[in-house]
């Protein structure tokens, strides 16, 4: 199979490992991996389908559904599959490919993972074994300050999303007239902590900016 074709096919997996949904493109890729050279048979060894599967989907005009038979386990297993095998740049152009919501999606949620920038130095360590230590602390400060910006709009997000829904379950608290003097201290208490938090961002913020 050349290059061209496996690079459809590729993509025509990632989007079947998502569901139904997605099987209109991957119908797209699969057409444009045949048009490019690949067999039929090429085509099912490749996305692990039976070729009675291949030849439907080529049959299938692309309007309605066409089949909905794997599971969310398999679905899985094809994704990480991809993910794990598929040559770099192909799975570059299949994060390319998606909407740029699904893309911030996508990055937040490796930035965010317990570890992961302890695990992007040494990787980068990894290929300079013969660093001075005031170098590997500076490429740790470095990819940590890195990190830090892919994850900030996410952890706004959330922080402002948990604002908000407390403030909503407060209005309805009120409404049934479930506050008392417990609850009104309580709540006091949380807010004076989240705002001196807030306080020192500022500061830093200030000292930063400086």
């Amino acid at each position: 199979m050349n290059k061209v074709a496996e690079k459809h096919l590729t993509k025509a997996k990632l989007y079947l490992a998502q569901g139904d949904e997605l099987y209109r493109k991957a119908k797209g890729e699969i057409d444009a991996a045949i048009a490019a050279g690949a067999s039929q048979r090429e085509v099912s060894r490749y996305l692990l389908k039976s070729q009675s599967w291949v030849r439907d989907v080529i049959a299938w005009d692309g309007t309605g559904t066409l089949y909905g038979h794997d599971t969310e386990a398999r679905q899985n297993r094809q994704a990480r599959q991809v993910m794990r095998e598929a040559p770099m740049e192909q799975v570059e152009q299949i994060i390319d490919d998606l909407p740029p919501e699904r893309q911030a999606q996508i990055v937040g949620s490796i930035a965010k993972k317990p570890g992961m920038e302890k695990k992007i130095v040494d990787a980068m360590i990894r290929h300079e074994p013969s660093l001075p230590p005031h170098e590997r602390e500076r490429i740790a400060a470095e990819t940590k300050q890195q990190v830090g910006k892919l994850v900030q709009p996410f952890t706004i997000a959330e922080i402002v999303n948990l604002i908000l829904e407390a403030r909503d379950v407060l209005h309805e608290m009120i409404d049934k007239g479930a506050i008392d003097a417990a609850a009104d201290e309580q709540i006091s208490q949380a807010i004076n902590e989240l705002t001196a938090e807030l306080e020192m961002g500022r500061l830093l913020m200030g000292k930063e900016e400086e």
